[in-house]
């Protein structure tokens, strides 16, 4: 991930998605769930319109009020990691 490069996106659309796998459960405590953000975003690289839905290289689960919460906050204009060797391959975290 250290060799991957920063560009800015558009964001198309914000959601919120089961994380596949999972059987719905919600813990009571803590952030842990069966959701995950989907946020869908273009962005260009030597001339080339990429689009994307990944949020993370990493799929955690969330509450699905977490989600919700956090997918509000994704500004229309994000910044996009990506490949250099592979530039339809991006993520909006590195984390």
């Amino acid at each position: 991930m250290s060799s991957y490069k920063t560009t800015r996106g558009t964001v198309l659309t914000r959601e919120v998605t089961p994380v596949d796998g999972t059987l719905g459960r919600e813990g009571r405590w803590g952030n842990g769930g069966a959701y995950q953000p989907k946020v869908t975003y273009t962005y260009l690289v030597d001339g080339v319109v990429y689009t994307c839905d990944r949020w993370s290289y990493v799929v955690d689960g969330l509450k699905r009020s977490v989600a919700e919460q956090l997918v509000t906050t994704v500004p229309d204009e994000v910044d996009v990691h990506y490949d250099p060797a592979a530039p339809q391959t991006a993520y909006l975290q590195l984390q």
